[in-house]
């Protein structure tokens, strides 16, 4: 059969065996020689004859039932193809056009009309699109449904940071620097491990970039997520020293049996170290593999005498953020007023009555020095 799809012709040829006469078992698979020598007297027994087989010999039925399972068939190979093709760009970025927007899923269609699927799931929160946008997403899966493939694409996952970094830092892609760790909360932050094999290469400097010029493009992409960029140690008090940043460190207490980390920080480094909604803390537990707990340090002279001060100094100094009354508030309310308000250093210790009453001395002797200066002068 000899399809030729740009005019549209279809050649139907028949290849059969040359036997004897009377031989002949199946007419179409067989032949007589008396009846090919009539056409071509060169044949002879053992040879094969190929004919054409002209259509309006076939009857109607048979023609629309051959046309029918042709296009099946066609339409099979041609879904077998596509399965194939995608199953073999699983983790790799694909650009597409966006076709039509439903409320759970996107449809895509790459460069060759076939359609692709990035449900919600496996978009940014803060994706927006319309018909005709330009997408870049990975293959994270295909799945063959009804006989029908399936390809879903997805932006959240942490390879497709991964093929980003790949793409617009040379030296990862060549392999001179290795991605050991990605951990990302999509659209809000993440934070990403690498290291250099050559000591001359600064890998966190390669990934940024002058002026932040590769990290950048990668950050547009995403729709503004916060990339951390972290050098990757064995060490694991440094490691998570570094995965704090930019949080200032005082001491680090590590349990490695039972993966924990305490970190003591001075006060105005705690939010720094949680940082907007605890993302902060989040990734490094994440990216470091510790549980991390987060302490107050508290100066000697940041210590206060409120006696609601003094019974949070008797628990204990140094528990966890989340477990310390704030400065000055009682636990259900059942204080008296006078010792819900916050305190300041040296309060009840007489220094902050002492400063009051002076003041009020210096307000009363200025007025009459003022007036007392024209006389003497």
């Amino acid at each position: 059969m000899i399809i030729n799809p740009e005019k549209g012709d279809l050649e139907i040829w028949r290849n059969r065996t040359v036997v004897e006469d009377g031989a002949v078992e199946n007419p179409n698979m067989q032949i007589a020689v008396s009846e090919v020598k009539a056409i071509d007297p060169t044949y002879e027994v053992g040879d094969e004859y190929v004919d054409p087989i002209k259509l309006e010999s076939f009857g109607r039925r048979a023609v629309l039932s051959l046309r029918q399972n042709l296009a099946s068939r066609i339409l099979d190979l041609e879904k077998a193809n596509l399965y194939e093709k995608y199953s073999e760009k699983v983790g790799e970025i694909i650009t597409g056009e966006v076709y039509q927007v439903w409320k759970k899923e996107v449809l895509i269609l790459d460069d060759e009309g076939n359609e692709l699927i990035l449900p919600k799931t496996e978009q940014i929160p803060n994706d927006y699109y319309r018909k005709g946008d330009t997408i870049k997403a990975i293959v994270k899966s295909v799945e063959m449904n009804n006989n029908q493939p399936r390809i879903i694409l997805s932006r959240t996952a942490n390879q497709f940071l991964e093929r980003l970094f790949e793409q617009e830092v040379p030296e990862i892609f060549d392999g001179l620097i290795t991605l050991k760790k990605i951990v990302r909360i999509p659209g809000e932050r993440a934070k990403v491990a690498v290291e250099s094999y050559d000591e001359r290469i600064d890998p966190v400097g390669a990934c940024v970039g002058m002026k932040g010029s590769r990290i950048y493009s990668i950050v547009k992409e995403l729709r503004n997520e916060n990339i951390d960029v972290v050098n990757y140690t064995t060490n694991p008090q440094l490691m998570i020293q570094r995965a704090l940043n930019p949080a200032k460190i005082s001491s680090i207490t590590i349990d490695e049996e039972k993966k924990t980390a305490s970190v003591y920080l001075k006060p105005d480094q705690v939010s720094l170290a949680i940082g907007k909604g605890g993302l902060n803390i989040r990734l490094s537990k994440m990216l470091t593999g510790y549980d991390i707990d987060v302490y107050r340090e508290i100066e000697e002279e940041d210590r206060c005498t409120h006696r609601i001060c003094r019974r949070d100094r008797r628990l204990g100094d140094r528990r966890p953020e989340s477990l310390r009354l704030r400065h000055g508030q009682e636990r259900a309310g059942t204080a008296r007023r006078r010792d819900r308000r916050p305190c300041r250093p040296g309060a009840g210790t007489g220094t902050e009555s002492r400063r009051d009453t002076e003041s009020g001395i210096r307000g009363v002797i200025r007025p009459i020095a003022q007036k007392l200066k024209p006389i003497y002068e």
